[in-house]
């Protein structure tokens, strides 16, 4: 027997509670009220939100896929410590230099004649982050770190934010450069 069918035998009542509750059957049925359902809806909406926070604890706390690079490893704990002894704007500073750094650099290397040409490898990673949809994730990302530096920021905090900003942006060079290091470089 799985692990999953072991749990579900010792929770059988509160399993055939919930897998057999009258509100299902009531949609199967078609005798579920309209209030009742947009109230669950709108609940399951809210639901969902909280959800993807705890798949991000998930991820957090999920065994590492690959050896991972000190670069890599050291960016992203200064991101994750600075959340965690932060506020959200707090957070949101330290990776905007990843997520709004991403569009302005790949917006002003498809700008370049030679970048697009066919024999470019690395073309499609250029029109991915200079493409519309990202653009668009960078904009919206702006917007959120004005409207949280609207609310949260002050003229004495601003000075912790920009310390904050330019560690997480040289640790995204650090990033770059460990790329750079790896292999020959073609002149």
């Amino acid at each position: 027997m799985s692990f999953f069918e072991r749990l579900k035998a010792a929770a059988s009542a509160e399993w055939r509670a919930y897998t057999e509750h009258p509100f299902t059957i009531g949609m199967a049925d078609g005798t579920l009220t309209e209030a009742a359902f947009r109230h669950y809806l709108v609940q399951d909406y809210l639901f969902l939100i909280e959800f993807a926070r705890a798949y991000a604890v998930a991820v957090y706390k999920s065994p590492r896929l690959a050896p991972p690079a000190e670069e890599m490893l050291a960016y992203t704990r200064y991101v994750l410590d600075a959340g965690m002894r932060g506020d959200l704007l707090t957070l949101r500073v330290a990776l905007a230099p990843c997520v709004v750094g991403y569009a302005e650099i790949a917006a002003r290397l498809a700008a370049r004649p030679d970048t697009c040409a066919a024999t470019n490898p690395y073309r499609v990673w250029i029109d991915e982050y200079a493409g519309g949809p990202y653009q668009e994730v960078a904009a919206k990302t702006r917007a959120h770190l004005d409207r949280l530096a609207n609310l949260y920021a002050t003229p004495a905090r601003e000075a912790e934010l920009i310390a904050i900003f330019r560690e997480a942006t040289r640790l995204e060079t650090d990033f770059w450069e460990m790329g750079w290091r790896v292999g020959p470089r073609v002149e």
